[in-house]
C-alpha cells in the first residue's frame, strides 16, 4: 500500500475514532489499496463498536469522510450486518485498527460459528428440497 493510501486510511480512522466514541475495531475490505483497485474504487470500511450506531448518522459520517478524502466511502456497522456479510468482510478484509483484541476475536469467532451453522442448515434445506422435487417426478 502506497503512502497516499496510508494517509487516507489514517484520516478515515481518525475521523471514525472522533465520531464513534465506543469504536474498537476497523476492517478495510474491497478493492481499495489492492492491485485490482481502479480510479472508481471506493473506500470500504467496516467497524465494531460496543453498541449499534444510528444509520443516518453513519451515512452522514461516511459523506464527511468522502468529502475529506475526495473518494466515495462505504461505512458498515458490523453489529447491524447480516451473518453472511459479516463473514465476507471478516474473512477477506484486513484489520487496520483494534483497541480491544479480545472483543474483536470474540465477535469474529462468533460470526464464523454462526456462518458455519447457517451453511449447515442451508445445506439440509437444499437437500430436503432436492429430495421432494425428485419424488414429484
Amino acid at each position: 500500500m502506497d503512502l497516499l493510501h496510508k494517509k487516507q486510511l489514517q484520516i478515515a480512522i481518525d475521523m471514525l475514532l472522533r465520531n464513534i466514541p465506543d469504536l474498537f475495531a476497523i476492517v478495510l475490505f474491497g478493492s481499495y489499496g489492492h492491485e485490482y483497485e481502479t480510479s472508481q474504487s471506493d473506500l470500504d470500511l467496516a467497524f465494531l463498536s460496543k453498541s449499534k450506531q444510528d444509520v443516518v448518522y453513519l451515512w452522514e459520517l461516511a459523506q464527511n469522510i468522502a468529502i475529506e478524502l475526495n473518494r466515495d466511502v462505504d461505512l458498515i456497522d458490523l453489529r447491524s450486518s447480516s451473518t453472511v456479510f459479516r463473514f465476507q468482510i471478516l474473512s477477506s478484509g484486513k484489520l487496520i485498527y483494534c483497541s480491544n483484541q479480545k472483543d474483536f476475536d470474540f465477535f469474529e469467532n462468533t460470526t464464523f460459528a454462526m456462518y458455519l451453522n447457517f451453511q449447515e442448515t442451508r445445506k439440509e434445506i437444499l437437500n430436503d428440497y432436492k429430495e421432494r422435487k425428485s419424488h414429484r417426478g
